[in-house]
């Protein structure tokens, strides 16, 4: 099992937007991304992965391994 990381910025315009970050353990990251996307095919508008709902049409969904996550968003002291 590997430690990752599920970043959703979501949107609903002329309303509200926000950052769903899942930490979660899955197989791999590549199962992980075939399990969501595979979902996403199946269902008509809406799927649940990970205990949340998304929208089919979401594209601003991306997966990072732990260490991944750490890197891209360490906090930087100036």
């Amino acid at each position: 099992m590997q430690k990752l990381i599920l970043r959703h910025d979501w949107n609903i315009p002329y309303e509200a937007s926000g950052t769903i970050v899942i930490p979660f353990e899955y197989e791999s990251l590549e199962h992980a991304y075939v399990h969501f996307c595979d979902l996403r095919e199946k269902d008509e508008y809406f799927f649940c992965f990970l205990g949340h709902e998304f929208n089919k049409s979401d594209e601003n969904v991306e997966f990072f391994t732990l260490e991944e996550w750490f890197e891209r968003y360490k906090f930087k002291q100036q």
